[in-house]
């Protein structure tokens, strides 16, 4: 998808094929081998303590980006990760 835009846009002149082929080739492995990956966790940890950490992801990732990727902390951002956790606890706890 990316390459076609870079097609369309022009930029496609100036990137050389060495410089691109990391990024092919992480493209081509990461989404198979984190799935890999994740089926294994799930297996080894049970499904309950997965579902709980699926769960606050989001929070860990707005944690991580403020902590070390100097994402600035404001209002919105906060208001968003607080309502997708208390969505992903209200499925948790809906079949109980």
């Amino acid at each position: 998808m990316v390459g076609a835009l870079a097609l369309v846009t022009g930029q496609a002149a100036d990137a050389r094929a060495a410089s691109l082929l990391p990024y092919v080739l992480v493209g081509l492995l990461v989404p198979g081998l984190s799935q890999y990956v994740f089926v294994g966790s799930v297996r080894l940890a049970g499904p309950a303590r997965t579902g709980v950490l699926i769960g606050v992801a989001p929070l860990l990732s707005a944690v991580i980006a403020i902590a070390f990727l100097d994402e600035p902390f404001r209002v919105p951002l906060l208001l968003g990760t607080v309502l997708v956790v208390l969505g992903c606890a209200s499925l948790a706890w809906e079949g109980q």
